[in-house]
């Protein structure tokens, strides 16, 4: 479905997902208590409530928290502990990237010595890939992006600097070159199979089936069918105009098309 021309990209900004990270830090991710109960609330920007993650009646490690949060259904983030200095810290990134899958935490944990980052503290923002297509500029939650040239994808992985990219897109006749010739074979084939059925009822061999009707009937209509004028893919009238034709032994061939 691509139309084939050039295309100059240039790659002003990738998407990418939130990370909120923990302020607080801990000596071990899976013997000390983070909270004495209370709840964590993961709200996304296009969720109109959160997913409630809770502890009620729990004393959660870091480990234990991470784990509730990942295996929450139809949250907005997921979680990570991270090693650093001598200490753990809880690090949640959003589930996909963009600007409209950012994410809030509400932290009703009780008794807690979490606390998380938060608008412009956190380590890094939702943002959405921003690139221009032949000086037309296009913006996309992802990076991959297929609805800005019709049936090309583009993979967004990394910033171009300002200097451009030049997509090619051409027509590439080598899968319809294949096709083609399975199809030459596969007629070959079964006018080999003919022949020497032929042959073999010519020499009284039993069981050969090269006199019955309709053996003959379809080799013929086959053969009628291939060479007639047909609507093959619009633009050509014939299988001919694509390089196929017959040998003077009426068996196929594929040859560059006039």
């Amino acid at each position: 479905a691509a139309s084939t021309g050039n295309y100059e990209v240039v790659v002003n900004a990738i998407a990418k997902a939130q990370v909120t990270v923990s302020t607080s830090t801990h000596a071990d991710k899976d013997e000390t208590a983070v909270a004495t109960g209370g709840t964590l609330v993961i709200k996304g920007a296009s969720q109109s409530e959160g997913v409630t993650v809770d502890f009620t009646g729990q004393t959660p490690t870091l480990h234990d928290v991470a784990d509730a949060i990942n295996n929450a259904d139809d949250i907005a983030a997921r979680a990570t502990i991270v090693f650093a200095a001598g200490n753990y810290q809880l690090v949640l990134t959003g589930a996909d990237t963009g600007a409209a899958n950012s994410f809030t935490v509400e932290n009703n944990l009780q008794g807690s010595t979490l606390a998380f980052t938060s608008g412009a503290t956190n380590p890094v923002t939702a943002t959405d890939a921003d690139i221009t297509v032949n000086n037309v500029r296009a913006t996309s939650s992802s990076n991959v992006i297929t609805d800005v040239i019709a049936g090309v994808t583009l993979n967004v992985l990394k910033l171009s600097g300002g200097t451009s990219e030049t997509i090619s897109v051409t027509q590439d006749t080598s899968a319809t070159e294949d096709r083609l010739r399975s199809f030459i074979s596969a007629y070959n084939d079964l006018v080999s199979f003919l022949e020497n059925q032929a042959t073999a009822t010519r020499n009284g061999t039993t069981g050969a089936i090269g006199n019955d009707p309709l053996v003959r009937s379809l080799r013929s209509n086959l053969s009628s069918i291939i060479g007639g004028s047909r609507a093959v893919g619009g633009m050509f009238g014939n299988l001919a105009e694509i390089g196929r034709e017959f040998d003077r032994t009426g068996w196929l061939s594929l040859t560059p098309p006039m």
